[in-house]
């Protein structure tokens, strides 16, 4: 139950980020979105639509999540879910998830270059 959750999620985190900036005020910070995911066991499609248990809850604490990033100019909001999506972001891409949650090691790659990229684009922000 993650839509329940996810003020709290989102509030734990900027807790993180304010006892980081406290340490550590000059540091860049990328905040990355909870990636796509469907129910473990669950055969293709995994659709990314109402029907999946997780879509709205993680539609959720991203949108939380792009609110706290918009509301700072030194915190980097990263979104990475694209990369695991299929059919016009409809569903998610069974061969990089192939668990309905982790990235397989064909969708490592994706991932590590979405990451790279949102760490290279903070660290170009002077």
């Amino acid at each position: 139950a993650i839509l329940p959750a996810a003020p709290a999620v989102v509030a734990s985190l900027e807790r993180i980020v304010r006892l980081i900036r406290k340490q550590l005020p000059e540091t860049k910070i990328v905040v990355m979105d909870l990636l796509p995911r469907h129910k473990s066991g669950k055969s293709p499609p995994l659709l990314w639509d109402q029907t999946n248990p997780y879509y709205e809850g993680v539609r959720k604490v991203n949108q939380l999540l792009s609110e706290f990033t918009a509301a700072s100019d030194d915190i980097y909001p990263l979104d990475c879910g694209r990369v695991f999506m299929a059919n016009n972001e409809q569903q998610l891409h069974a061969e990089l998830l192939p668990d309905a949650l982790h990235p397989s090691a064909l969708g490592a790659m994706p991932l590590a270059e979405c990451i790279a990229g949102g760490v290279d684009r903070a660290l170009q922000d002077t």
